[in-house]
C-alpha cells in the first residue's frame, strides 16, 4: 500500500525520511508558477495533487472558463512532473449560491441537470471534452462508423463515452466529497461518486469528510462507529484515490482508531489498490511513524 502525505513543497523534501512513499502538493501552485520550472519538483515523488482551483473563484459565475483554463495550464505540467491523480476539492470555489427554489427553476446555463452536483459533473465533463478535443472527435468518428448497424441506443453511446473520457484523463481528475462546513455541494460521498460516474469522472474518498457528515447527521441514531451498511453506501464502488485523517481534530489516525476499521474493510472488499494520502492538521514535524500506523491499521482491519 502506497502511503503519501499532503504537504508544502518545503516539507515534501522531508517526507521520505518520515516513511511516506510519495507526496501530494498544490495543483494551484503548479499552475500559477511563472515561468514554469519543473526542476522545483526534481527529486520529489509527486504522485498526486490537491487544491486544484485557486482561491477566490466560483465555478458558478464563470463556468466553464475557469476550470478549462486551469486544466489547460495544469495538465501538461502535472504530466511532466509525474502526477497520476489530481484531487478536486475547493469547497468555497464550488459552493453553489442557489436556494432549492432557485434550483428547481432550472437556471438556463445548467439545464437539464436536476441537482447542483450533476451540474458540477457536467461542468467538468465539458472542460475535459474541450481539453481532449482531438480524442473526443476521434471517438465520435469511430463510434458513428462502428454503430451504423444496428443503431446504438442513447444509453450505449453515453456508456462508451464515459469509458473513453476515463481513458483520456492524464492525470485522473478525481473530485472529493466535502463536509457541510466547507461547501453545500457534494456532501454525501456515495451520491456524489455516482453522479460523477455518470459523466465518466472518478472520485476521491476522504474519510474525514465522510465521518464529519456521519457525525453531523446523528451517527445513525447514536452509533459509536459507522455501520458496514453506511460504508457500503458511501463507497458504492472503488475510488481512485483516498485521503485519510481522524475525525477528532483531523489528526493523523492511530493503528487502533475504531473509526477507520470499517472504511478500510470496505476498501478491501472493493479490492482498492491505489494510494492513501494523509491530509491532516497535525504539524508535519510530528508525523514520524504516521505512515506505519496507517499500514498497521489497514492490515488489522
Amino acid at each position: 500500500m502506497e502511503i503519501g502525505v499532503c504537504c508544502s513543497l518545503e516539507n515534501a523534501r522531508l517526507a521520505a525520511a518520515k516513511g511516506f512513499n510519495y507526496v501530494e502538493v498544490s495543483a494551484s501552485d503548479m499552475a500559477a508558477m511563472e515561468p514554469w520550472d519543473s526542476s522545483v519538483y526534481a527529486g520529489l515523488n509527486v504522485q498526486a495533487t490537491n487544491l486544484f482551483l485557486p482561491g477566490g473563484v466560483s465555478v458558478w459565475t464563470l463556468p466553464p472558463a475557469v476550470v478549462l483554463a486551469q486544466l489547460r495550464k495544469f495538465l501538461p505540467r502535472a504530466n511532466e512532473v509525474g502526477v497520476e491523480v489530481a484531487v478536486i476539492g475547493g469547497g468555497g470555489q464550488r459552493n453553489h449560491p442557489f436556494t432549492r427554489e432557485m434550483w428547481d427553476a432550472r437556471p438556463i446555463p445548467f439545464t437539464p441537470c436536476s441537482t447542483p452536483e450533476s451540474a458540477f459533473g457536467k461542468l467538468l465533463y465539458s472542460a475535459i471534452s474541450a481539453v481532449y478535443e482531438e480524442e473526443h472527435e476521434a471517438f465520435l468518428g469511430d463510434f458513428v462508423e462502428a454503430a451504423s448497424e444496428p443503431p446504438p441506443t442513447r444509453e450505449q453511446f453515453h456508456e462508451q463515452l464515459r469509458n473513453a473520457i476515463r481513458s483520456w484523463m492524464s492525470p485522473l481528475l478525481a473530485p472529493e466529497a466535502l463536509n457541510r462546513s466547507e461547501t453545500n455541494l457534494g456532501n454525501d460521498c456515495g451520491k456524489f461518486a455516482t453522479t460523477l460516474a455518470y459523466y465518466g469522472i472518478p472520485y476521491t474518498a476522504d474519510v474525514y469528510h465522510i465521518l464529519y457528515e456521519w457525525d453531523a447527521d446523528g451517527r445513525e441514531g447514536g452509533l459509536a462507529v459507522p455501520s458496514e451498511a453506511f460504508w457500503e453506501a458511501q463507497l458504492p464502488f472503488a475510488p481512485v484515490h483516498v485521503h485519510l485523517a481522524d475525525l477528532q481534530g483531523r489528526a493523523a489516525p492511530s493503528a487502533h482508531d475504531p473509526m477507520m476499521a470499517g472504511f478500510f474493510r470496505r476498501l478491501k472488499a472493493l479490492d482498492y489498490q491505489g494510494r492513501m494520502s494523509l491530509e491532516v492538521r497535525t504539524p508535519f514535524d510530528e508525523l514520524n511513524g504516521a505512515a506505519e500506523q496507517i499500514r498497521l491499521a489497514y492490515s488489522q482491519s
